[in-house]
């Protein structure tokens, strides 16, 4: 009879290298808020007129993490041994399916994690903004594509991608796309983007064990930040939602004469946005159903390779998460989700 155990070295060596990992992950999260902490600080007291450029709000929130954290990061992590996935060709016409699934990955967790953020504020009694989308829609174009589509995507997948998933793969290829994914969601730092996040993690982290090459998660990464984040934040900022309720609300029936005319001087200028916004809604649901089909179709191809290094089943769970690596990264980040929703 077969039997999945392994030896207690194995187990101990698993569990240190996880807890290095976590380590490392803790590590660059505590430097990347200590360093915008620290550089807002200094420009609020030395140069407040820089607060109010695009460039800076960028700078300050990513410079940290990639100048500074990233390379903390890779210090501990790279010496790891690492287990890298065969490389394998993947066609445009199943990179354009792989997207549409992620659409509708993006579409569901955006919904649930509106609907979670709702319960929350309802709770609270207050607000909590969505500090993404705000940044987006109040950021210079070029900047946001920049940053947004180009800068993140490119980082992003070689930390939680490349770099996590080709240290982890030997335990098993659902051990490594189920962390990576749980690791990139909680570095999202809040609810409104951990559910998409954490479903996205899933697809990018499949399709990089599947073809080893990160380059096909890095285009996936910007089309998503690119159509979720940058179009829809430069639609909506052309619109003002909320002045154009306010004067639907406050139109008596029948309309008077000046209501309308007021109505058609705020929403006229809007007009060719509120067409494109149409068309975005409509094109982002049309994607999510035809996305949801696609998955369905193809749910059957979904497959994973033996582990190399395969962990007890009853201790899998303890061998992963319980070591104090990983147990300070879900502290970390856990402290970084509370924190965000009383400032």
């Amino acid at each position: 009879m077969e039997s999945n155990l392994t030896p207690e070295t194995d187990v101990l060596a698993a569990r240190r290298r996880f807890s290095r990992l976590g380590i490392a992950a803790a590590a660059m999260y505590l430097i990347t808020i200590g360093g915008q902490l620290l550089f807002g600080w200094l420009a609020r007291t030395y140069a407040p007129h820089l607060i109010e450029t695009d460039w800076f709000f960028w700078t300050l929130t990513q410079a940290p993490m990639y100048l500074l954290a990233f390379p903390v990061f890779c210090l501990i992590v790279l010496p790891m041994p690492k287990s890298t996935p065969e490389e394998n060709r993947l066609d445009a016409g199943r990179w354009f399916i792989i997207l549409m699934i992620s659409t509708t990955v993006l579409y569901v967790g955006g919904q649930v994690g509106s609907a979670v953020m709702s319960r929350i504020n309802q709770a609270l009694g207050r607000d909590v903004a969505n500090v993404a989308s705000e940044v987006l829609q109040n950021s210079n174009l070029l900047m946001s594509l920049f940053a947004a589509v180009i800068i993140a995507p490119v980082l992003e997948e070689l930390i939680f991608r490349k770099i996590i998933i080709d240290r982890t793969r030997v335990y098993g290829e659902k051990t490594a796309m189920l962390l990576s994914a749980l690791i990139f969601a909680l570095f999202h730092g809040n609810l409104y983007q951990f559910f998409y996040a954490r479903g996205l993690g899933l697809v990018f982290g499949y399709v990089y064990l599947k073809t080893g090459r990160v380059r096909y998660t890095i285009f996936l990464h910007m089309a998503i930040n690119l159509v979720n984040g940058v179009i829809a934040a430069w639609i909506l900022k052309n619109i003002d939602l909320v002045k154009l309720q306010e004067l639907s609300e406050k139109m008596s029936l029948p309309a008077t004469e000046e209501q309308i005319n007021e109505f058609l001087a705020e929403i006229t200028p809007a007009l060719p946005y509120l067409f494109a916004l149409l068309a975005y809604v409509l094109l982002l649901m049309g994607s999510a159903i035809a996305g949801f089909a696609l998955l369905i179709i193809n749910r059957k191809q979904i497959n994973f390779r033996q582990p190399e290094i395969p962990l007890p089943r009853d201790r899998a769970i303890s061998t992963i998460f319980l070591n104090f690596g990983m147990i300070a990264m879900v502290a970390v980040c856990t402290a970084v989700f509370v924190i965000g929703l009383f400032m």
